[in-house]
Order: structure tokens, then sequence, then C-alpha cells
């Protein structure tokens, strides 16, 4: 499943859309394919935060080499949330100087849906009293 590729796709992801950037005649183009990509990373972090804090670290070998030999992506709570936190601040900073008016509004969104998700995982993590 792709999910488990989450690791390497965060870094994937933006050097895939940095080359094909460079290729674009267009500038338009290059930057909805830049805020395409970074949005997609803020989505995979997201849900990278989200499987770190359901089951525990996440431990991701590149090329099924053993961690002495090969490369290993360590991913605990602070790194995904540190990951999030970057990710939706890259999003933000494509909008340039529309981001001093875009940026605090879409910052106010995530935070309101953080609090909604929050407060619906509060309520499945609270069961009610065994009589």
């Amino acid at each position: 499943m792709i999910a488990s590729h989450f690791p390497a796709l965060q870094v994937i992801v933006p050097l895939l859309a940095a080359s094909l950037c460079v290729l674009l005649r267009r500038g338009t183009a290059a930057w909805l394919l830049a805020l395409a990509a970074s949005w997609s990373c803020a989505v995979i972090a997201a849900a990278l935060w989200l499987r770190v804090l359901e089951s525990g670290p996440i431990s991701y070998m590149l090329g099924s080499w053993a961690a002495p030999w090969g490369i290993e992506y360590r991913i605990d709570a602070v790194n995904a949330f540190v990951l999030l936190l970057v990710s939706t601040i890259g999003g933000m900073a494509l909008f340039g100087l529309n981001g001093f008016v875009i940026g605090p509004v879409i910052a106010a969104m995530f935070m309101a849906a953080w609090d909604i998700f929050a407060r619906a995982r509060q309520d499945e993590l609270i069961e009610p009293p065994s009589v």
C-alpha cells in the first residue's frame, strides 16, 4: 500500500516536483505544480503524524538495507509534528505577498481543523463507564 511509503514520498515528491518545475515553460504551471507538491507533502505529513500517534514511531528502511549500512528514516511524534508544521508553512509561503492575507486565513482554518480533530479523537478515547 502507498501509505507504507509515506516517509520516502515526503522526500521524493518535492524533488520530482522541483525537477518538473524547471522543465515547465510557463511560470503559472510551475507555481501550480509547486503548490500541489507542497500541499501534498503537508497531507502526507499529517497522515504520518496520525500514524505515529496511533502506533508509535515509524522506522523506514530505504532499499531494504539494515541501519548500519543503509539509510533509515525514523519518525516519532515530535519529528512528525515538525514535519507537518514545516510542510504547512511551505505551502503558505508559496502565496508570496498574498501570504500576509491568505496565510493567516489558512492558519486559522488549519487550527480549526486541528481542534475539531482533537475533540473527535478525545471523544473516541473516552469510554463509557462499565456497570
